[in-house]
């Protein structure tokens, strides 16, 4: 009778600090924040050697005299400005990673020659200036966290509950086999 009484409270106190602070919760602080790797596009150089991008607007329309600064290992390589059609080349490029910077935007490219260039290499990098939505989320209203860390609070306060029934249950009749029937 004892062993399942304390097994009842034991649930019982489970269950409330599962409610006061889910765990979800607790260990969120403990995960190491990271920055995310940038990501490389990888762009074919034309067969004179020139990295060419375009500048644009949020609504594709060209964007003239914007500097495109390409930069390796931190040094800049060079300075382009984009021409009235938002186009932009740079000469005398070489094969390997760079960090080519323009409308306060950073995108880190991988160029190759023609010849050697992986299939998904784009024949330009594009540059958007202003805001663009990327995506949306549809399902934001639903507050997804929220619902899985309420379901399991509940659960673990419905064990909890059910485990203090039956310690009562068996308290009320001493712990011993069911009252015989008159």
């Amino acid at each position: 009778m004892r062993l399942k009484l304390d097994w009842a409270r034991g649930a019982a106190i489970v269950a409330g600090l599962n409610l006061a602070a889910p765990q979800a919760m607790m260990f969120a602080a403990e995960a190491p924040v990271t920055k995310p790797a940038a990501k490389v596009k990888d762009v074919k150089l034309t067969s004179a050697g020139e990295l060419t991008g375009r500048v644009v607007t949020a609504e594709g329309k060209a964007v003239d005299g914007v500097t495109v600064t390409i930069s390796q290992n931190g040094k800049p390589v060079t300075h382009v400005v984009s021409t009235g059609s938002g186009e932009f080349k740079a000469p005398g490029m070489k094969s390997g990673l760079y960090q080519v910077s323009a409308v306060r935007q950073v995108q880190y490219v991988r160029a190759w020659p023609q010849d050697v260039a992986p299939p998904s290499a784009m024949p330009q990098t594009t540059f958007v200036q202003g805001n663009v939505v990327r995506g949306q989320d549809e399902f934001d209203y639903l507050e997804t966290d929220e619902i899985i860390i309420g379901t399991v609070a509940f659960a673990a306060l419905g064990i909890g509950i059910g485990a203090l029934v039956v310690a009562n249950d068996n308290d009320d009749n001493g712990g011993g086999p069911p009252p015989a029937s008159p």
